[in-house]
């Protein structure tokens, strides 16, 4: 544990500040003579960095570069959209289900707890699991199964489970979940 209050220094400070302690020592530096030297190897190093520093593109390079159909970028604190390209376009949510159905599913549950025992209206394709009708499994390895796994069944056991046994309870579930969350 750091103490308090810290401050995290670049370690080209600590280069700089090495190099000076080494040339105090080394050459027998007056203190003065030292500050000093410290100085220009600051300033060099400055220099040095603005010399290779990449230029900021500009809003069109940028743009150029995102390769998304549509996105927005807003300042998070001020609202401010920075930049997009066909913000309102509508899409198919893909894995943002997925984390829906953790975030659900762990609130439902009270963190990742209990089991499930897995029945065959779970199964899904495409699966990297797959779960066995009968098969037991705990809820804190059925999470990563879905988040890391992108696994289908795994995600419909879980959400079965959460939702009290009833899919379309938890379908309400996550629904509620995303007016919430302003979606």
């Amino acid at each position: 544990m750091l103490p308090r209050p810290f401050r995290i220094v670049p370690a080209s400070v600590c280069a700089v500040a090495l190099t000076a302690a080494t040339l105090l020592v080394s050459a027998s530096l007056s203190p003065l003579q030292a500050a000093d030297s410290f100085s220009s190897k600051k300033r060099a190093l400055k220099q040095e960095r603005l010399a290779n520093a990449t230029p900021v593109p500009s809003v069109a390079q940028v743009k150029a570069k995102v390769k998304a159909k549509s996105f927005l970028l807003t300042d998070a604190k001020t609202g401010e959209v920075l930049l997009s390209r066909n913000p309102k376009d509508r899409h198919p949510p893909a894995s943002t289900v997925k984390l829906m159905t953790i975030l659900v599913a762990y609130e439902q549950l009270g963190g990742p707890r209990g089991e499930i025992k897995v029945i065959k209206s779970d199964r899904a394709e495409p699966s990297n699991v797959p779960l066995i009708p009968g098969e037991v499994v705990q809820v804190k390895d059925m999470m990563p199964a879905v988040l890391l796994g992108s696994d289908n069944d795994a995600a419909r056991a879980l959400a079965r489970h959460a939702g009290g046994n009833n899919y379309n309870r938890f379908i309400q579930l996550m629904n509620k979940k995303a007016l919430e969350l302003g979606c």
